[in-house]
């Protein structure tokens, strides 16, 4: 009766420490899976926050030279003679460049190569 109790109590210890070793590596398992899945996720918030903000900084820092620039076109489509004279059409351009202090320089550029410039 010894030798099959002590088989017993080994096989029965091997079963236990089989399901304890399989749960931990189960959980420790699940929980890696999880970390990398949280760890994807918030890597791929940062990049869309982080991309969010560069267009709106960039879409601040383009918004008045569109303006500026929609403001020649329009200008220049109301009034398209001022494109054979250059002195009234670099006039505009300077007001344009005193209303939008932020720009270094003005220009439009003709169809034949002619560019002015202020």
């Amino acid at each position: 009766m010894q030798p099959l109790r002590m088989s017993i109590r080994f096989t029965i210890g091997t079963l236990f420490t089989g399901v304890l070793v399989a749960a931990v590596v189960s959980i420790i398992s699940y929980s890696d899976h999880q970390h990398h899945g949280f760890a994807l996720e918030m890597a791929d918030r940062a990049v869309h926050r982080v991309g969010r903000q560069a267009i709106e900084k960039t879409t601040r820092y383009l918004d008045n030279g569109a303006v500026a620039a929609e403001t020649v076109a329009q200008t220049l489509a109301a009034e398209p003679t001022l494109l054979t004279r250059p002195v009234l059409l670099r006039a505009v351009l300077a007001g344009v460049m005193q209303t939008h202090d932020e720009l270094a320089s003005c220009y439009v550029g003709l169809p034949d190569g002619t560019l002015h410039q202020v």
